[in-house]
């Protein structure tokens, strides 16, 4: 074996044992899943058709990005809270509201360990029945047309060997010896995916879709301002300007703002909530610094629904922007005074957890003397419980279905296993027709040479051995060719030495003196 077949016999040795210890599927008994993104949850991050190597851990933690089975396909999101007792908390990297999920080991196929970009495409074509069960036919075939070429060299080297008198070495043993132990291991390989496909246990069972909740903000104003011409009553209500404008008033008249945040919790499954409320005002200048101001400290509140109210005190605000302008030196040509309700929440809706919450933003604009008041006052949207579902059963690689391991097995199995029987017997028919004459030129051919005795040699000095293998040895010792000499129905096999005597093995179908004799020198 020279330099070149062992380097190559021990690169793809290291290939194979790292995958097998790296990236063995867990459908052969390895860690390793695979995970084909289709989403946008996880950017940037990850990106649709990236293919994902997760590995099985013992442990898992914070900051895992982890694939788990949940609503019939897998997600992946990173972990940000919660425990295995509990359940884990997880997210999206491209969300910012975890989802209802809350998956246990169980549920988990493993960890983020390597991410290939845009590979997953082509290994959802190499999932394709039709695909897989022409890989599968194609290896079979090659290792049967493998060994009909190599007897078909074989006999051609042979032929070569006998008009040219000098006989290369074939070292065809060796090689049907590891075509057959192939065909061999492709049996046992599928055998064993047959095995696996019918004993699979089924994906434990997945999370349950989150269900549909809705979650409501109403803002209501009143402000309360000196009596002027303009505004008789000292009071503006919002609900005195049609929907869609934006009253202006104006600052000089401006005593306070009553503000009147209503929320609502609404779903098609019972709903077990608490949570706190709160507010604060943000005041901005233009271009110019920002400053926050706790108006509502933080409140809890049972339910499913909570109505709190909003003071702002323009009085203490204005003298509040007049006293930084004075220290500043800087007068802006506006201000922006923000009043922010903020409702935080969790509880349950049917089995799903909650843990969301929502702000709203109620604008003022400060321009010189006017206010101009915003027109935010319904919002609603939907609580986003779940995660954006990255792969399916169908799609996923990592969960081949059993039925199709089962099969697959068995059809490899039963291609492999005629195969070897086939080869076996072709093999088994070559070798069985050879003379032992023929045996020993494919074994030693390398060592041969057709000839006779030469003149020098003296026939009186012979010494004759029992076995082709002390003749070998003697001839490398001596740095000789051995000669092949047909004599009738008999094979002779000479080495001369350096001492003058004949180092002889014969092959005969007769017995007699010659054939396979004691070794004996003949003087």
């Amino acid at each position: 074996m020279n330099k070149r077949t062992l380097l190559s016999l021990a690169l793809a040795t290291g290939i194979f044992m790292a995958w097998f210890l790296l990236l063995r599927p867990v459908f052969l008994g390895g860690d390793a899943s695979y995970i084909v993104v289709s989403g946008s949850s996880m950017e940037p991050t990850m990106y649709t058709d990236d293919l994902v190597v997760l590995r099985q851990q013992e442990r898992y933690g914070e900051g895992d990005a982890i694939a788990f089975y949940a609503d019939g396909g897998v997600v992946i999101h990173r972990i940000v809270g919660g425990s295995e007792e509990s359940g884990f908390v997880t997210r999206g990297d491209n969300r910012t509201v975890v989802d209802a999920w809350r998956p246990y080991p169980q549920h988990i196929l493993g960890r983020t360990w390597l991410r290939i970009p845009q590979l997953g495409t082509l290994v959802q074509h190499l999932q394709a029945p039709w695909l897989l069960g022409l890989i599968l036919g194609g290896s079979v075939g090659m290792s049967f047309l493998g060994q009909k070429h190599i007897v078909g060299r074989r006999h051609q080297r042979l032929e070569a060997a006998r008009q040219s008198r000098v006989v290369p070495a074939l070292r065809t043993f060796s090689i049907s010896s590891a075509v057959l132990g192939l065909s061999a291991l492709f049996a046992l390989a599928f055998l064993g995916l047959a095995a696996f496909g019918f004993t699979r246990p089924e994906a434990p069972a997945p999370l349950t879709t989150s269900p549909a909740v809705l979650q409501q903000g109403d803002v209501e104003y009143s402000v309360h301002m000196d009596r002027s011409a303009l505004y008789p009553s000292g009071v503006f209500h919002s609900s005195d300007m049609p929907a869609g404008q934006s009253p202006v008033l104006y600052r000089s008249l401006l005593r306070a703002l009553e503000l009147q945040f209503t929320y609502v919790l609404t779903g098609e499954a019972p709903l077990e909530v608490q949570g706190s409320y709160s507010a604060h005002l943000v005041v901005r200048a233009e271009q110019g610094w920002t400053k926050e101001l706790e108006l509502v400290a933080s409140t809890p509140f049972e339910g499913q629904a909570v109505a709190f109210l909003v003071p702002v005190d323009f009085g203490s605000t204005f003298a509040l922007l007049e006293q930084i302008e004075e220290e500043t030196l800087y007068r802006p040509s506006a201000y922006t005074l923000t009043v922010v309700p903020t409702i935080e929440l969790d509880g349950q809706a049917a089995a799903t957890v909650i843990d969301a919450d929502l702000e709203r933003s109620f604008v003022m604009t400060v321009s010189g003397a006017q206010v101009d008041f915003g027109d935010e006052r319904t919002n609603g949207e939907a609580l986003d419980l779940g995660a954006e579902q990255l792969a399916t059963e169908e799609n996923d690689p990592s969960r081949v279905p059993g039925g199709v391991l089962a099969w697959g097995g068995v059809a490899g199995s039963v291609l492999s296993l005629t195969a070897l029987t086939i080869l076996t017997l072709l093999v088994i028919r070559y070798r069985t027709a050879r003379s032992e004459c023929d045996k020993i030129r494919r074994r030693h051919g390398r060592l041969l040479v057709d000839g006779t005795a030469q003149p020098g040699w003296n026939p009186e000095r012979r010494l004759i051995l029992e076995t082709f293998e002390d003749l070998r040895r003697i001839a490398e010792r001596e740095a000789q060719l051995v000669v092949h000499e047909q004599r009738d129905d008999n094979c002779a096999y000479l080495v001369p030495m350096a001492n003058g005597v004949t180092a002889e093995f014969w092959v005969s179908h007769r017995v007699d003196d010659h054939t396979r004799a004691t070794p004996h020198l003949v003087a």
